[in-house]
């Protein structure tokens, strides 16, 4: 049992008391400050990876991971947490590519690589321009391509047909077969100067 010594104004009273609650501290339990008691520290569940830590203590219990390294301490291992650099303790990944929604471009796509090839934060699995970078995502005629790529950007032109190679959609080219790309309409009459033509008739005099 702990034994007390009470010396009014001594400074050994306390080393007494501390020195009773370490001599009496079971062997299972550890020590808080000031010698105090703590709860119990138990890991239990086996060690199914074999890296010497029980399953219940183990952030990573079925991967191999004996430093319990934890970047964003969201309490999932670095080699078993999909996202190891963003905190998301549930682990969320609603395409199931292996990346967590906190950290996925492309959170309702499938694509575990993650290639982005114009930078914009965008994966190019989900990317309406995947070449041009275009943060926004910006789709005015709603045809599935993003404004900054699109060669009809306010009609509807989801297969982007150009027949004349201009860069301007046939479905809003002046000029759908001929060259064109200034689209250059002098008389605005909606055909492009490039595919207007003049027909002069000679003048007859009497």
């Amino acid at each position: 049992m702990k034994r007390y010594l009470f010396i009014i104004g001594s400074p050994i009273v306390l080393f007494i008391y501390l020195a009773g609650s370490l001599a009496m501290a079971p062997a299972n339990r550890n020590l808080g400050s000031f010698g105090e008691l703590a709860g119990p520290s138990v890991c239990v569940g086996g060690d199914p990876d074999g890296d010497g830590i029980q399953t219940s203590c183990d952030n990573c219990p079925n991967v191999y991971n004996p430093d319990q390294a934890d970047t964003d301490h969201d309490g999932v291992g670095n080699v078993c947490d999909d996202c190891p650099n963003v905190a998301n303790m549930d682990q969320a990944d609603t395409d199931h590519d292996g990346v967590g929604d906190a950290c996925d471009n492309c959170r309702y796509v499938a694509n575990p690589d993650q290639a982005d090839a114009d930078g914009d934060v965008r994966g190019n699995a989900c990317d309406n321009c995947p070449n041009v970078a275009n943060f926004n995502q910006a789709d005015t005629d709603g045809d599935g391509r993003g404004n900054v790529c699109d060669n009809c950007p306010s009609i509807s032109n989801p297969n982007q047909a150009d027949a004349d190679g201009d860069l301007i959609g046939d479905l809003c080219d002046n000029c759908p077969s001929v060259y064109n790309p200034g689209q250059q309409d002098s008389n605005a009459d909606g055909v492009g100067d490039a595919c207007t033509y003049y027909v002069y008739l000679p003048l007859i005099l009497k």
